[in-house]
């Protein structure tokens, strides 16, 4: 008696980018650097941004446009 096996399927684990943008004087916002679904990492850019530009908004959006973080 032959017995199939089960399927096993694999998912592929995709890793978001994340842009790291800044608010511009025109209200727009610009993409100033883009780095990896990572706390730590998505925290210093935006400090880092946020050093440069000190009154200037700092956020985080993912590939489909949702909000992590805003400074």
């Amino acid at each position: 008696m032959i017995v199939d096996a089960p399927v096993i399927q694999i998912q592929e684990v995709v890793m978001d980018r994340i842009d790291i943008q800044l608010q511009d004087e025109t209200g727009n916002w610009r993409t100033y650097s883009v780095t990896q679904n990572n706390d730590l990492l998505i925290n210093s850019a935006m400090e880092a941004l946020k050093f440069q530009f000190p009154n200037r908004r700092v956020r985080a959006v993912n590939q489909r446009g949702m909000l992590i973080n805003i400074l």
